[in-house]
């Protein structure tokens, strides 16, 4: 079974990288935010949200990101 949890994070990854590309900021908040619950030590993920929230132009909780 750890082979389908890994495909279906991949998956999830995919898609925080699809909304960030289409400019879909807030999907891509929520997605890389669920990433994180997940693994809390996924940087990956925290640096995708940090590059949403930037978008969003709200500094100061990409900074914390």
């Amino acid at each position: 079974m750890p082979n389908s949890k890994q495909k279906i994070r991949r998956q999830v990854i995919e898609e925080a990288r699809r909304a960030a590309l289409e400019g879909n900021w807030d999907a891509a908040i929520d997605i890389n935010k669920e990433l994180i619950a997940r693994d809390p030590k996924d940087s990956a993920a925290y640096n995708r949200l940090g590059r949403a929230y930037l978008e969003r132009r709200d500094y100061s909780t990409a900074y914390e990101a």
